[in-house]
């Protein structure tokens, strides 16, 4: 895994400056601490930060060239299928240099040119300069896993893997997105295209883009559908399991290609257990990486993963966690993830990555699973939805959400009762997740100078992937949240928290073989509709096929989830330091928030009468994030700390001798 970065200015007779393009590449250090290299032409810039994975001698340098020399590429990913394309590459002539992917890739483009995207079986973000015809053509794989960003104006067009190193560049503008602003606070992430900076977007999953006479052009080159709820294959369960099987089976396998040794990060749930048992299956020789928390158990599940990890005689490594640990990562993890970012997994990702480095530098992970075979317990609650609307209005509008309202706290009860009752598909599926309401978000954004955006639609991610009559179910509500929250912020989560100690974060749940096939799964293989069910009710396919590789504790355990202890921290000891965050004369003076609101959840939560351990997380996220990138009053680190750098250098040294 890598770092890259580019600049193309649209005046054919400007040169790009060298120091411009190495302050950029600077940025992006920690995504690639074994190499770095820098490719000018003319109007033309790329760099290139290396983490070295397959071929580690210096034949992997980047950019690099085709055999010809007229295309260049810079290149971040790991293509599993490599190989063949390399075979069949041969056999057609192509002289090869290198035994690495990226080699592969950019002489595949040469002979296809975007038809290549759909041979690349993995995970990538790349840019190639055709010297002769002036072109730059960008891909982000299908399903998002590794992150693309860009920004144009009237002279240049400028493109990274973080939006740190396109901020590097000058005269670049640091102004807030407004539009952005309100996705993140409705989800707490932002959502491709838009980021929270004016100006710099995302490139979308399974996208293209090709600059070429001062245009630039976006297009999608991956397009499934999900298959219809019922599809008449009920009745072919064991075909069906068979198959997941082999395919689950041949997609851990390929993960396991690397030229170092290759880790797995185990929460003790099912989908991070699934892998370990692979792993083994395959013969590997697995080390496992887990986190806790030292109080508030009912957020670990280190139990479970110690079982796991007897279970398969795995080299198991714990660390523990407290909100010490917290408070002194906050400004780390604000500069790495370079927009405010609403999920609180990504402090233990960060640490698990950070054990993990220390003793290899590729971990697989579990991302997808649960979006592609139906994990999550809010799927359930979608197939209810419509009994759920079929009760009278008063009773469901009214006297529900009354006694509700009157329990203390009881904050996911809350949030399914609202949610039930929204007829509208697309509107009810945002609201699962949703983390300020639209009232609460309205009130929230009630000042002079950030008033909410006419005609703005936060559901527009969820709603560009639903079919229009609504024939979809539950499979389109899977369908969208593959498409764009997996990638926004699940992905996003796995790739900064691993690459910024420089590991690289493999998820073979998302290989396209298996996503394709699992679009297509009946509504009732994935999620089954039964108030007594026997045996599992989500994920049930997927469970099925592991029957025989888990521990029964495993295969029966009830989703937990990263969770974090936020809640019992922001009421006692991270009140008063979140205090000091939200309420800040900084803050006050911003203008973009009803204060006297922010002040209520505050309030609220350290009493006990609600939980707002969310909203108070996405304003405290929003608030550190803006001091350190449009105030710039927080330390921002260039390269890797010396801390993690002195462990990784041993770790490396260590690998080398392994």
């Amino acid at each position: 895994m890598c770092g890259i970065a580019g600049q193309l200015n649209f005046n054919s007779h400007r040169p790009v400056v060298r120091e411009d393009l190495e302050i950029m590449a600077e940025r992006l250090a920690h995504r690639g601490p074994d190499d770095q290299g820098v490719y000018l032409d003319g109007n033309l810039g790329l760099a290139h930060l290396r983490l070295s994975i397959l071929d580690l001698s210096a034949a992997g340098h980047q950019p690099m060239s085709s055999a010809d020399r007229r295309f260049w590429i810079t290149y971040n990913g790991e293509v599993y299928n490599y190989q063949q394309l390399r075979r069949d590459l041969e056999a057609a002539g192509y002289p090869f240099r290198s035994h690495t992917d990226t080699e592969v890739v950019v002489a595949l483009f040469q002979k296809l040119g975007e038809g290549c995207l759909l041979r690349l079986e993995g995970m990538f973000a790349f840019a190639i300069w055709d010297k002769e015809t002036r072109t730059l053509f960008l891909a982000r794989d299908p399903l998002g896993i590794k992150p693309l960003y860009y920004y144009q104006d009237s002279e240049r067009f400028l493109f990274a893997s973080e939006i740190k190193a396109i901020l590097a560049a000058p005269g670049v503008p640091k102004d807030v997105d407004f539009l952005g602003l309100h996705n993140f606070f409705a989800h707490g992430h932002s959502t491709a295209p838009l980021t929270i900076y004016r100006r710099i977007q995302k490139l979308r999953p399974g996208h293209w883009i090709l600059v070429r006479d001062g245009r630039v052009t976006v297009q999608p080159y991956w397009n499934p559908r999900p298959g219809p709820d019922r599809n008449g294959a009920s009745a072919r369960w064991e075909e069906k399991a068979s198959e997941l099987r082999q395919l689950l089976t041949r997609s851990v396998h390929a993960h396991l290609v690397s030229d170092v040794p290759v880790g797995v990060f185990l929460s003790g749930g099912l989908d991070s257990s699934a892998l370990v048992a692979l792993m083994a299956q395959a013969g590997a020789r697995v080390k496992t990486f887990s986190v806790g928390f030292k109080s508030h158990s009912k957020y670990n599940e280190l139990d479970k993963a110690r079982m796991v990890a007897n279970h398969f005689g795995t080299d198991h490594h714990e660390l523990m966690l407290d909100e010490k640990d917290l408070r002194d990562s906050l400004e780390k993890l604000v500069y790495y993830y370079d927009e405010p970012f609403g999920d609180p997994a990504a402090f233990p990702t960060y640490f698990v990555s950070r054990l993990a480095r220390q003793t290899v530098k590729v971990c697989l992970s579990g991302e997808g699973a649960d979006e592609l075979f139906g994990g999550y317990r809010r799927y359930m609650a979608e197939r209810y939805s419509g009994a759920f609307r079929t009760l009278p209005t008063v009773l469901r509008s009214k006297v529900i959400p009354h006694l509700v309202k009157q329990l203390p706290r009881s904050y996911r009860l809350k949030q399914l009762v609202r949610t039930l009752d929204i007829s509208d598909p697309v509107q009810r599926q945002g609201n699962w997740q949703m983390v300020f309401t639209d009232d609460l978000r309205y009130e929230l954004f009630k000042t002079q100078t950030s008033d909410h955006p006419n005609g703005h639609d936060v559901y527009d991610s969820f709603r560009r992937y639903r079919i229009p009559d609504g024939t979809d179910g539950l499979n389109g509500v899977l369908f969208a949240d593959v498409r764009s929250w997996l990638a926004d912020c699940y992905l996003e989560k796995v790739d900064k928290a691993s690459m910024a100690v420089g590991l690289e974060a493999r998820v073979p749940f998302l290989d396209r073989a298996v996503v394709e096939f699992a679009l297509q799964l009946p509504a009732d293989q994935k999620v089954k509709l039964d108030l007594r069910p026997r045996g599992r009710s989500l994920k049930r396919l997927f469970g099925y096929v592991l029957r025989d590789l888990l521990p029964a504790p495993i295969l029966n355990n009830p989703k937990h989830g990263f969770a974090v202890p936020l809640d019992p921290w922001f009421r006692a000891t991270l009140s008063r330091f979140l205090g000091e965050v939200l309420l800040d004369d900084r803050a006050r003076r911003r203008g973009y928030f009803n204060m006297p609101l922010i002040e209520r959840l505050w309030n609220e939560h350290r009493s006990g009468r609600e939980t707002r351990s969310k909203q108070l997380w996405l304003l405290a996220m929003f608030e550190l994030w803006h001091r350190a990138y449009i105030d710039r009053s927080l330390p921002m680190p260039r390269r890797v700390s010396r801390e993690d750098r002195e462990s990784f250098a041993e770790a490396d040294a260590y690998l080398r001798m392994d």
